[in-house]
């Protein structure tokens, strides 16, 4: 049960960094676009 979750918590901290890079992405692309959300 313990290893789960913290397999859990890995996987939600992967997805976590992988959500920030695509909000980074995300920000690089409106900020070229000339707009910044």
């Amino acid at each position: 049960m313990v290893s789960l979750s913290r397999e859990a918590y890995s996987i939600a901290q992967a997805v976590w960094q992988t959500h920030d890079e695509f909000i980074l992405i995300l920000r690089a692309l409106f900020w070229h676009g000339g707009t910044v959300p």
